[in-house]
């Protein structure tokens, strides 16, 4: 996903933030990790925006949203079980026999 910026030789970069929104622009409670122009962030399984706060290199305040609703797809669950839990299961089926 891409949020184009125009003239990004005249922005702060320093200040610049990434947030998720969701899609109606109610604020996500998601980290982002912001390094240079490059975010780093896990994706939330609502559908929802990137929206980019800073400054100018004259002090003016830039606000941008990305155009784009992205949707969460290909969500890999795998069930967690504790020790104690696998050895259960693993008594009862042999004991079922």
């Amino acid at each position: 996903m891409k949020l184009l910026v125009s003239l990004k030789d005249k922005i702060n970069a320093s200040s610049l933030r990434l947030k998720l929104v969701g899609a109606d622009g109610s604020p996500l409670s998601t980290p982002v990790s912001l390094s240079g122009l490059t975010a780093t962030f896990k994706p939330p399984l609502v559908a929802f925006r990137l929206l980019l706060i800073g400054r100018s290199i004259e002090g003016n305040p830039i606000r941008r949203v990305s155009r784009e609703i992205i949707k969460a797809k290909n969500v890999l669950q795998r069930p967690i079980y504790s020790r104690h839990d696998r050895k259960s299961t693993r008594l009862n089926s042999s004991h079922a026999n």
